[in-house]
């Protein structure tokens, strides 16, 4: 049995002979030889209001009183040193500059200019845990000075004090005393709400200096690994387990008496270190993890622990005032942390788990909940501070103080602003533009994401991706018009956004349309859609909310019938006949997750057929439940509730909310949300799947049968996110199986089945599946008729060639009376844009129209409701293409598109009249347009497009000040972008005025960049002035001229550019 330990360590200055306390901690008794004594090298001299001051919060930095700055940039060059990390941890030099500013100077450190001295201190484990983490890209000077401003004399060790010595009238005695029971509470109290063991080796050492902005500081070391005897080294760089978690708390933590609920937060926070150290496999892992799972964590758990946060002003001003994405925060990450906990995903049940897998990025921001729609629906709306607009506009957590954070302020006519991912903003849409241009005002807010939307009175909408908002007047549509009768719903001005950008980022646009557009159904021409990259394992964002003039709030449904057929939640069909476990659908929350289990059809033999499957079991995740559904020689299915067998004649209650309820000879399982799947038998031989999630799960719901995304046809993501674009296949081998399918098989670990002793998962995987790959040609005449005759009048055509389908290769007409309860209880509703391995008789079809060339275009085309065209574009260069809309408003109302790259990137569904804009892939190969017409609609509609080479995007290298005499600046090429460069550094305001004449036309637009390429400021035309933007991170930023048509011009322009 491995002994924990809890040691207590006094360590004295090199000069002064302090006396050493160690307590050792074996299941409550002390034990232990003695050792001798430690001591500590001088410390540095402290900076002004380090001694005998509480410690503070992780950035007392500078003046509080200041306006909170535009754009979410940092307050201080020292938040921008402790609180932001741009990689998710700091690398080398600024590990050193933040090392020398909390503990004292560093050979060959430089601070950056400007930088104050620490005003207060913050716990600084991080910081040491990051040094440890560059260890060999450290000086061996630097090394040395480390171990000398951190770190305990090479000689010292724990060791037991007698119990004669505590009469001594020894200041470290006593606090060895009072400490102990203290420590021994605090790290059980984490245990119990981490669910893991108390560190195995835990050592408090009480040392006799300040340093100049540490509160209190700890390392997490290996065996082996220790300072040398000469001093030169602290890591001997072996890696591998934690052996030992050194604490170290300076005079203003260990003297003073009890500790006050501010230093409880301190030691919580440094103690939580200790359990990530111990739970990561390697601490190599640890020391490189990213500080918004190790800093902003342990600055959590201090809070939540102590119920105070520490310092003055507290961590809540920089997460609240100083705006930026998740993944670059430190301390400040810990605002997030409680919001998930507010939102009902406690952090406490999982961090032990994201530790102990070193999981970082996306995979941890899933694994904690951030992906979960109620979290991402109410994080950005929370930064508004709102509390009468309900909960989801407040931030909640311990000691939150009243700072509010800064709001993107856009008009309604014409704004636009991104959210960057893993960020969140709140932002107010004003009458700009509207008051006296519109008689009757719809203002209409779209995103590339969901948001939240609430008025200036008691209006809220949630989740949507477009909402249509009358704002004055009537906005019924007359009598006569195409919506006649639809009224719009009203809201009062200013509204309110709640953003969050979740992992793609999102692109919010705001405008204004009258009634009369609105009411003809023709959406407004706007600047180019963005492109909307895949996100790993969840699904795109819906389309147009339901009450914005959809066509009704049915919900959609995915299925998996017969030999399976699927249809997916956005009304793709394709075929699966692959054998073995797989997941249907689930949800990043937790709460849903349905399996099916695929084995080979028999024939009328009894044989098996290797090229066709159905489903003869579901098993299910509902709440806290998990329940099976298997065919039986009964009946009805057999069912079980958490293993047991039962058999219900009325619905039974589920723990943890939801039912399973008898339904047309199979069940009927509900969610709390209201989402339903539907378990049906098809005789004794398999079961058909309906799941009909609410529309509130839209975006959360991936698999088979994912993702739901709201827009029709969406394309399958395999659960790394990759798209195919086309998965019919036509051979085993094709990407269907061999790696989309194989990516949604089930796991021994991830199983929900149950099963016969002795069996598991395994026994039902069928490599061999499908032998073939068949489609109705394939069969005999005969056999055909038959089925045909069997299968009747089923509709759609869809259904009722799957019908024929299936009782073709089974011989079994049970399948034709399954289809026959599906179409009463489930009608078939979906548009049948997904490719079919099978001829359709629909007359709503999928075509291919033809090849275009770079520089062709399309005559006008005519699609019918249901209809989907396609057309290729050969690219071998991997050029920049611009793509056009030719499509008159009035004609293509009903008609969507959107393109393809070669390399699988979608781009979002683009109205019939609005451009695609200009897109860059740096693959060669063929692009692929889609153009098509809801199932659902009661017109058709015609569209047109032209594709050309897109103009150049030019890097063109300046420093600020800059001016661009009006005129001198041209841009050629449809597309066509110049991106002015500029080293610029956090906290620099930048300001962009148009030249005085501005001769370009009203095409180009303009803003500002950050590093990474993502226009930060409103997109305004070139004759407009962007508001000053204050700037979030150091780097090259650059302001980015666009010409956003498919006109080559030449565009003339020019501008001035300074910062402050």
């Amino acid at each position: 049995m491995t002994r924990r330990t809890t040691a207590l360590v006094a360590v004295g200055a090199v000069l002064l002979a302090a006396a050493v306390v160690v307590l050792v901690r074996t299941s409550g008794r002390t034990s232990g030889p003695a050792a001798p004594a430690r001591s500590t090298p001088a410390a540095a001299p402290p900076g002004p209001g380090t001694s005998g001051t509480a410690p503070t919060s992780a950035a007392s930095r500078a003046s509080t009183g200041s306006t909170p700055p535009a754009g979410g940039a940092p307050a201080d060059p020292v938040t921008a040193l402790l609180d932001r990390a741009p990689d998710g941890r700091r690398d080398v030099d600024r590990s050193l500059q933040a090392a020398a500013y909390l503990f004292g100077p560093l050979p060959g450190v430089v601070l950056p200019a400007g930088l104050p001295r620490p005003p207060a201190k913050v716990p600084a484990g991080d910081v040491v845990r990051e040094l440890l983490g560059h260890w060999t890209e450290l000086s061996a000077a630097q090394r040395s000075a480390v171990a000398a401003l951190v770190l305990p004399g090479p000689a010292d060790a724990p060791r037991l004090r007698g119990a004669a010595r505590w009469a001594l009238a020894d200041p470290k005695d006593d606090a060895a005393a009072r400490l102990r029971p203290q420590l021994d509470t605090m790290t059980g109290e984490m245990a119990t709400r981490l669910g893991r063991p108390v560190p195995d080796r835990v050592e408090l050492y009480l040392v006799d200096a300040e340093r100049p902005g540490a509160a209190a500081w700890t390392q997490v070391l290996a065996a082996g690994e220790g300072r040398t005897a000469d001093g030169s080294t602290v890591v001997d760089e072996q890696g591998g387990a934690a052996d030992r978690c050194e604490v170290f708390l300076p005079p203003s933590m260990w003297q003073g008496g009890a500790l006050d609920a501010g230093r409880r937060n301190v030691l919580y926070h440094e103690l939580i270190h200790c359990f990530q150290g111990f739970a990561y496999p390697d601490l190599g892992a640890y020391r490189t993890a990213p500080g918004w799972l190790i800093e902003g964590t342990a600055e959590f758990g201090g809070a939540d622990l102590a119920g105070t946060t520490h310092g003055e002003p507290s961590n809540w001003l920089f997460y609240l005032r100083d705006q930026a994405p998740l993944f670059v925060r430190t301390y400040s990450a810990f605002g997030w942390w409680f919001h998930l906990q507010h939102t009902g995903h406690d952090p406490w049940k999982v961090l032990g788990r994201i530790w102990s897998l070193g999981l970082a990025g996306a995979d941890a921001y899933r694994e904690a909940g951030g992906a979960a729609q109620d979290v991402e629906d109410s994080w950005g709306s929370s930064l508004l501070r709102q509390p009468e607009f309900g909960d989801a506009w407040q931030v909640h957590g311990v000691a939150v103080t009243d700072t509010v954070p800064p709001r993107t302020t856009v008009g309604a006519v014409g704004g636009r602003f991104v959210v960057e991912p893993y960020d969140a903003r709140a932002a107010v849409v004003t009458a700009g533009g509207l008051a006296g241009g519109v008689a009757d005002g719809i203002v209409r807010v779209t995103s590339s994401r969901p948001v939240r939307v609430h008025d200036a009175a008691t209006f809220e909408d949630v989740h949507i991706t477009r909402g249509d908002y009358c704002v004055s007047g009537d906005c019924r549509c007359p009598d006569g018009s195409a919506a006649a009768g639809l009224d719009v719903t009203p809201a009062q001005l200013p509204l309110y956004l709640g953003v969050t950008g979740g992992a793609t980022g999102a692109t919010v646009a705001t405008d204004v349309v009258d009634l009369d557009e609105y009411c003809r159904e023709q959406p407004a021409r706007r600047p180019p859609v963005p492109r909307y990259p895949a996100e790993p394992g969840s699904a795109p964002p819906a389309n147009p909310h339901a009450r914005s003039g959809g066509p009704d709030d049915d919900p959609a449904s995915g299925s998996s019938n017969g030999d399976p057929h699927l249809v997916t939640f956005d009304g793709y069909r394709y075929d699966f006949q692959a054998g073995g476990e797989f997941v249907l659908a689930t949800a990043g929350a937790g709460d849903l997750e349905v399996q099916a289990r695929q084995e080979p059809v028999r024939a009328a033999d009894g044989a098996e057929r290797l090229d066709a499957s159905i489903t003869t079991a579901v098993a299910v995740r509902i709440g806290r439940s998990r329940v099976t559904v298997a065919v039986a020689d009964a009946l009805r299915p057999e069912l079980r509730i958490d293993g047991a067998g039962r058999r219900p004649r009325q619905p039974v209650a589920l723990a943890g909310g939801g039912t399973v309820a008898p339904d047309t000879g199979g069940y009927r399982l509900t969610w709390p949300d209201g989402t339903v799947l539907r378990v049906l038998p098809i005789g004794d031989a398999g079961l058909n799947v309906v799941l009909e999630p609410d529309r509130g799960r839209i975006g959360t719901l991936s698999g088979l049968l994912g993702p739901y995304t709201g827009r029709p046809g969406s394309t399958l993501l395999d659960r790394s996110g990759t798209a195919y674009p086309d998965p019919a296949a036509s051979a085993p081998t094709d990407p269907l199986y061999t790696r989309f399918g194989a990516s949604w098989r089930v796991t021994a670990g991830t199983s929900l089945f149950d099963y016969p002793a002795g069996r598991s998962t395994a026994d039902y995987q069928r490599t061999d599946m499908p032998s073939r790959v068949l489609t109705l040609e394939d069969l005999p005449a005969d056999v055909r008729a038959a089925a045909d005759r069997a299968c009747g009048t089923l509709t759609p055509a869809a259904r009722r060639d799957a019908c024929v389908y299936d009782v073709a290769v089974s011989g079994d007409e049970a399948f034709a009376d399954g289809y026959r309860v599906l179409q009463t209880v489930a009608p078939d509703t979906a548009s049948p844009t997904g490719p079919s391995s099978r001829p359709s008789s629909d007359p709503a079809t999928t075509a291919s129209a033809g090849a275009v060339r770079v520089g062709g275009s399309i005559p006008a085309v005519t699609l019918r409701p249901g209809e989907t065209r396609s057309w290729t574009v050969d690219d071998p260069a991997a050029t920049a293409l611009y793509w056009a809309s030719d499509a008159e408003c009035a004609a293509s109302v009903p008609v969507f598109w959107r393109v393809t790259a070669p390399d699988g990137t979608e781009s979002l569904q683009i109205p019939g009249c609005q451009d695609g804009g200009r897109i860059t892939t740096g693959s060669p190969g063929t692009w692929r347009v889609d153009a098509f017409v809801d199932a659902g609609s009661s017109d058709g509609g015609s569209w047109a497009f032209h594709v050309v080479a897109a103009g150049p995007e030019r890097s063109r290298p300046s420093t600020l000040p800059l001016t661009v005499a009006a005129g001198d600046a041209v841009l050629a090429g449809a597309g066509a972008t110049d991106r002015w460069t500029f080293d610029g550094l956090a906290g620099d305001v930048v300001t962009l005025r148009a030249a005085d004449g501005c001769p370009a036309g009203s095409a180009v637009t303009w803003g500002l960049a950050d590093p990474g390429g993502t226009v930060v400021t409103l997109r305004t035309g070139i004759c407009d002035d962007p508001n000053p933007q204050t700037l979030t991170s150091d780097g090259r930023w650059s302001v980015v001229v666009v010409n956003d048509t498919d006109t080559a011009g030449p565009y003339r322009y020019g501008f001035t550019a300074t910062r402050s």
